[in-house]
C-alpha cells in the first residue's frame, strides 16, 4: 500500500533491487508522487526522477490512474556536487 489513497504495487524485482540499493518504500512513495523529472521509459512505463539525501532515484513503473502505480524496478545514482 502507499501513501493516502494511492495503491503502490512493488514487483518482486523491484524489492529485491531496492534491497540492494538500500533504497526504501518512503523514497519509492516521495520519487513517485512529488518527482521533479518524468521520462518515458520502455514498454510503455514511465520513469520518474528524485534527488534524496544526495541520491539520483529513478523509479520505472506502469500506471496511468492517479490512484494505483506497479513498481518495476528502482535505482539510485549519488549526484555531484
Amino acid at each position: 500500500m502507499g501513501a493516502g489513497s494511492v495503491r503502490i504495487e512493488y514487483d518482486p524485482h523491484a524489492l529485491r533491487r531496492m534491497s540492494e540499493r538500500r533504497i526504501s518504500r518512503v523514497e519509492v512513495e516521495k520519487t513517485l508522487l512529488a518527482y521533479e523529472t518524468e521520462l518515458p521509459a520502455k514498454a510503455g512505463r514511465r520513469n520518474r526522477y528524485k534527488v534524496i539525501s544526495g541520491r539520483r532515484t529513478r523509479v520505472t513503473f506502469d500506471g496511468q490512474a492517479l490512484e494505483r502505480y506497479y513498481v518495476w524496478t528502482v535505482t539510485a545514482d549519488e549526484v555531484s556536487k
